[in-house]
């Protein structure tokens, strides 16, 4: 993480730019999307963007623990990826295979 973090928070990185091209009415909202909890919590605490794109599901509580709360508390909203775990929610045996 640490490579790909200074990538882009550094200098003529891609978060500067994006906030460059924010200030002068180019772009009006900034968004991000991340696969790992560790750069989703860094991208959100930047302040930097107004939405993040997460996988978020029942299954994995460190996301509703850690991450939903942060986001919400620096005003940042959040698009939902993979709410089916991948497909794991859809098979569980409770489910029913036929539809009606």
């Amino acid at each position: 993480m640490g490579q790909s973090w200074q990538a882009l928070a550094s200098p003529e990185g891609v978060l500067e730019k994006a906030s460059r091209v924010r200030q002068v009415d180019k772009i009006r909202y900034l968004g991000v999307t991340s696969h790992r909890l560790l750069m989703a919590l860094r991208l959100v605490s930047s302040g930097l963007f107004d939405i993040i794109q997460f996988p978020f599901t029942l299954v994995k509580e460190e996301t509703a623990n850690e991450f939903v709360p942060l986001a919400a508390a620096l005003g940042q909203g959040i698009i939902v990826m993979k709410p089916f775990a991948g497909g794991v929610l859809t098979m569980l045996p409770w489910r029913s295979t036929s539809f009606h």
